[in-house]
């Protein structure tokens, strides 16, 4: 009977080991990618015969437990004829067979990451090659396009080209011709650009003059110049035969200059006409056909337009200031042949102008690896600009940038010997500037006009091997991969849109650069600066022009925009009174068109909300006192001004601000939105006029020239009208509209690849939603300097005053508020102090009278401060209520300090609390006065108020933070944080030695959270292990807990078990003598040596602790954009 017994109990082991391996089997399979198809199914069936077989073993062996519990002595004989052999036998058998598959299923896997592996790799060099073979498309063309030779048209040639046109309210054509003495009908089309034969613009000579005609679908509108054009005779100079032809369409407005380019030729004026009241967007784009000197004989145009082909030449062309050239064409008529090249005046050979997606390549002549000079002038207006760059397939690399404004000199010439530093003044003023480098081995100077800048690398190598490189001015191209660079220290990869001249490259004596000679795309010569109606501003910038009147009589207004943030203001022209103004904004997605005359206000709002990321236009159309809004074509509201006002006046010491205004700036009270624009802006129209955006008085983080929204065309008003009932088909559009252009977007979808799905399902993460702010409430703390200045009369406040507000907060000590004299002498101050509320101020001496409870727990509290000459008393929540004594005349004087102080405010007194609040304000309330924070003349560091919050530090993805100058790394080392985030990529925390030899980082890496620490020529990583790569961005908190101990790295995530990672290399203790960066890699410090992305960290942090120290947000030594003082609940 024992011996039976310990036979089944060894059958019930093996048994339960048979399932164990099943268990590996079948948790194996679910770690696989699911589509390895037919291969994998055939596997999982076979484990599921197994798994059959080893059920119906262990059926037979509680059966025969079963029969000998209840008839052990007569089934005795029956249980020793069993073949237990055999059974076992067969159990070993299923057991090989499951083991089996086990291999089977690792070395497929082996396979299938071979294969993955060696697809990445061909993906990389197929996308390599064709952007290259782009590059070299854009070159061809660039080519054609700067061929000098004109067209020539015998009345039967006519060419198609590419349109460079956008939707838009202005347009313009700018082009020479001349015509053959041998014509004999002098009506004949020269351009045409054509949507649909009601939306079209064209120009033509009709019986000697030239005639532009436009429609923009309400009508057609036509201007003819009175210039005659007359064929020159034989003996006439090349010169004397040409005419330049300008056409400009801006609203309804049409535009037209014709003028002779004979050398003696007088001036001409420039004539107009307007269409009909109604439309004045032409939606152009790339559909839309553009014909040169005629066009095909079938096709469809307007009756009025002539069907007359050129007999003569044209060249030299310009459509929306795109240069056209007229040997890069889509189609041409077999009879089209050259002419000789339009005349024009010698242009410097010299200057420059990109067109901020261009670039010029050169061939090094002379070189010296251990010297170079290079000399350049630039002017931009753009803050981040590539103006230089040279680097070889070993990693040495020189870059001369534009960062923030600010000149940016580095160099590398392998192992630790880099060299970086950058101009303390910002040089993009759209001035010429002067640059020259002079590098000798380790050390440089950069000279920028009269900033002299030393630089020393760290000690090593001397050589710079960049003989054959390629050295690039103005920009990159986009197939030049400088990953590996990037790698090394941050490179700026915008285009320069600007212009260059006198540049000068050598190592002793520099030689001139011609750009011409080498390979270039988008550049041009001489420098432009005309031309530009593109705007574009990041929610914390202005731009600032010669203030606007509305006229009186019949005129309009047109401005274009694009935004997917609900509250901004797009436009305000205003008097320096602020009496006479008038405001276009966003407010929660509507738009709302105010006019304001003496103070008093009317307003006009759009039927819903177009904060969607499309392109859209407002227009105000004013006939005498009336007024209409029209979007996008579309008349949504029409009132009359103020009675009696038939203009609105803008004296000279006016102004108009687009995107914002400068800080400290009050505007008027019926300005809806004081936010500023996180958008675009374009084509701005007043009184018929075309803002020149590249000429502002002032301005501060503005785009000039650029747009960084991916700009999509005009819908339809229908299709406008169903998104409404469609967010989430509306939001997906936007995303995807943006997610294919934005760099780091692109970035991203290079480096998910961790698994066979695809990079589209990035999708499946929380939804990003639009952050809610409380309206009238006023966060401060989230800069250094943070409060407001409110002046008052000395005899409203010294003996009697009534001080009331609302707070929220998660710090424990707040100013709230400050009232002091010359020489500190006497004071009250609101304050929190360890989180009780406390009222302190002079009695005998210092002297507070306090709550009982505490108040900094993230909820809004109200507080009532009362004086009646000696008596004080608050009142919080209307609750609790504190009194005490006070002076009968307190000797204060304005102002009164809200929020905080400044930073150059110098008290020694103790008792008061020197931060300011970390929270956020509303209701403020001085002796029944409301008072509006956001509208005080001197406020500082002062922003909205997220609705909802909690407790933590918001990053919006190109915030970060600097903690501590150094990081000390030892072998009992340890990192805890809470994240929650809606990205799958992001640095949350970084900090690396300047030779990147030593490092720390913690990412978020296509959705695994990744530990990664480098200690000499070694990397030891730990990453989550989570199959659903979406898991970590859904917008919940998430607990990381990051160690090192000896040579291990640790990693766990909520409660989950933790990842190790060992290394046979034995760790030593490091200091990075540099920050932990927090949130991202800022591009002021040292390059990161333990990261394997740069995208920044969108989202929120918080109890971030090392070796159990805490760091807090007020303890960081420098920082950006972070909002520290709360998290926003979206």
């Amino acid at each position: 009977m024992v011996l039976v017994q310990d036979d089944i109990n060894d059958i019930m082991m093996k048994n339960q080991a048979n399932r164990d391996v099943l268990r590996m089997v079948n948790r194996d399979l679910d770690n696989l990618p699911k589509d390895l198809h037919n291969k994998i199914d055939e596997i999982s069936r076979r484990a599921m015969d197994v798994n059959r077989q080893v059920n119906n073993t262990s059926g037979r062996i509680q059966s025969t437990i079963n029969k000998i519990s209840k008839e052990l002595e007569p089934e005795l004989k029956k249980l020793r004829d069993v073949d237990m052999k055999a059974l076992i036998s067969h159990i070993q058998l299923s057991t090989h067979n499951a083991s089996d598959n086990v291999n089977n299923l690792k070395n497929l896997t082996e396979i299938v990451i071979d294969s993955s592996k060696q697809a990445k790799r061909l993906n990389a060099d197929v996308s390599g090659k064709i952007l290259r073979l782009r590059e070299k498309i854009r070159l061809a063309r660039e080519i054609a396009n700067d061929m000098k030779l004109s067209l020539s048209g015998n009345g039967e040639c006519f060419r198609s080209f590419r349109s460079v046109s956008q939707p838009s309210t202005a347009n313009s054509i700018d082009f020479a011709f001349k015509v053959n003495k041998t014509v004999k009908d002098e009506d004949m089309l020269l351009v045409l650009l054509q949507k649909s034969h009601k939306e079209y613009m064209s120009l033509e000579l009709r019986n000697k003059f030239v005639h532009f005609r436009w429609n923009v679908g309400s009508g057609e509108g036509l201007v003819i110049h009175d210039q005659e054009v007359t064929m020159a005779s034989d003996e006439a100079v090349e010169q004397d035969r040409w005419y330049r032809v300008t056409a400009k369409r801006i609203g309804r407005i049409g535009l037209l200059k014709v003028k002779s380019m004979a050398r003696l030729a007088p001036e001409t004026k420039e004539r107009n006409a307007s269409s009909s009241i109604g439309s004045s967007l032409l939606k152009f784009d790339s559909s839309t056909a553009v014909y040169l000197a005629g066009y095909p004989n079938k096709y469809n145009v307007a009756p009025d337009i002539s069907s007359n082909k050129l007999v003569g030449c044209i060249g030299d062309v310009y459509i929306d200031d795109e240069k056209v050239g007229v040997f890069n064409f889509k189609n041409s008529e077999s009879s089209c042949q050259a002419c000789v090249e339009v005349p024009s005046e010698p242009i410097s050979s010299n200057i420059y102008h990109f067109d901020g997606t261009g670039y010029s390549s050169l061939h090094r002549g002379r070189y010296r690896d251990d010297k170079i000079y290079i000399s350049f002038s630039f002017k931009t207006y753009w803050e981040n600009a590539i103006l230089h760059f040279s680097g070889d397939e070993m990693g040495d690399f020189m870059s001369i940038e534009l960062v923030g404004g600010k000149v940016v000199l580095q160099y590398y010439m392998g192992g630790i010997s880099i060299g970086r530093n950058k101009t303390n003044k910002t040089y993009n003023t759209n001035k010429w500037v002067k640059v020259n480098v002079d590098r000798n081995k380790l050390n440089a100077l950069l000279t920028v006009d009269n900033e002299r800048i030393f630089i020393s690398s760290t000690p090593g190598k001397t050589g710079l091997d960049l003989k054959d490189s390629p050295m690039f001015f103005g920009g990159i191209p986009k197939s030049l991969d400088i990953s590996k660079f990037q790698k090394i220290s941050p490179i700026e990869n915008t285009n320069l849109l600007g212009c260059m001249k006198d540049v000068s490259v050598g190592a002793i004596s520099a030689d001139v650069q011609n750009l011409f000679t080498g390979d270039y795309v988008g550049m041009t010569a001489g420098c432009k600066d005309a031309g530009v109606r593109t705007i574009g501003f990041y929610g914390d910038g202005y731009s600032m022009y010669e203030g606007q009147s509305l006229i009186s009589g019949d005129t309009d207004i047109s401005v274009s925009f694009v935004t997917k943030k609900p509250d901004a203001l797009l436009l305000l022209s205003t008097d320096i009174p602020q009496l006479n103004y008038y405001s276009l904004s966003v407010k929660n997605g509507i738009i709302i068109a105010q006019f304001t005359v003496d103070s008093v206000g009317v307003s006009l709002v759009s039927n819903y909300s177009f904060n969607d990321g499309f392109l859209h236009n407002i227009g105000i159309i004013k006939s005498g006192r009336r007024v209409a809004l029209m979007v996008n074509d579309e008349k949504h509201m029409e009132r009359r001004l103020p009675s009696g006002a038939t203009a609105i006046v803008i004296g000279a010491d006016g102004s108009l601000y687009l995107g914002g205004t400068q800080r400290g700036f009050t505007v008027g009270s019926n300005v809806p939105t004081t936010q500023k624009l996180d958008g675009c802006l374009s084509n701005i129209i007043i009184n018929g006029g075309l803002i020149a955006l590249d000429k502002p008085k002032q301005y501060e983080r503005a785009d000039i020239g650029r747009c960084s929204y991916a700009v999509s065309p005009f819908q339809k008003q229908d299709e406008d009208k169903e998104s409404q009932f469609d967010t989430k088909e509306k939001t997906t559009t936007a995303t995807t509209t943006t997610t294919t252009t934005l760099p780091s977007t692109n970035k991203r979808e290079i480096t998910t690849t961790l698994t066979s799905e695809t990079t589209t399902k990035e999708v499946k993460c929380a939804v990003s939603t639009l952050l809610n702010f409380y309206s009238g409430a006023t966060s401060f703390g989230n800069t250094d300097a943070s409060y407001a200045q409110i002046k008052v009369q000395r005899r409203d406040i010294s003996k009697s005053f009534n001080i009331s507000f609302d707070f929220r907060t998660f710090y424990p000590d707040a100013l709230f508020g400050f009232l002091t004299n010359a020489d500190h002498s006497d004071y009250i101050a609101a304050q929190l102090k360890d989180g009780y509320i406390h009222v302190s101020y002079i009695r005998s001496g210092p002297y507070s009278t306090s709550s009982n409870n505490k108040y900094d727990d993230g909820q809004w509290h109200s507080v009532y401060i009362t004086k009646d000459k000696r008596d004080l008393a608050f009142i919080v929540d209307g609750v609790e209520t504190r009194q005490g004594r006070i002076r009968a005349k307190l000797d204060i004087d304005a102002p009164i300090y809200i929020g905080g102080l400044p930073d150059d405010f110098e008290h020694s007194n103790t008792e008061v609390v020197r931060n300011s609040l970390r929270g956020c304000m509303k209701n403020l309330i001085i002796n029944k006065d409301q008072i509006d924070l956001a509208d005080t003349k001197i406020i500082s560091g002062v922003g909205q108020c997220y609705r909802d919050v909690e407790k933590g530090a918001y990053f919006t993805g190109t915030s970060w933070g600097a903690y501590s100058n150094n990081v000390r790394v030892k072998k009992d080392f340890s990192i805890e944080l809470y994240f929650k985030t809606q990205k799958s990529n992001g640095v949350l925390l970084t900090s690396s030695t300047d030779d990147l030899q030593s490092a720390v980082a913690i990412e978020i890496v296509n959705g695994q959270v990744k530990f990664t620490m480098k200690n000499g020529g070694f990397f030891i990583t730990v990453q989550s292990k989570i199959r659903k790569e979406f898991h970590y961005c859904d917008k919940k908190w998430h607990r990381v807990q990051a160690r090192l101990f000896e040579s291990n790295l640790g990693l766990r995530i909520d409660k989950d078990p933790e990842n190790i990672a060992s290394s046979s290399e034995e760790f030593q203790y490091f200091e990075t003598r540099s920050p932990l960066i927090i949130g991202g890699i800022a591009r002021i410090f040292s390059a990161q040596g333990a990261t394997s992305i740069t995208v920044g960290y969108t989202g929120c942090m918080r109890d971030i602790t090392i070796d159990n120290q805490p760091i807090g947000w007020y303890d960081l030594i420098d920082f950006n954009g972070i909002r520290r003082t709360a998290c926003p609940q979206q």
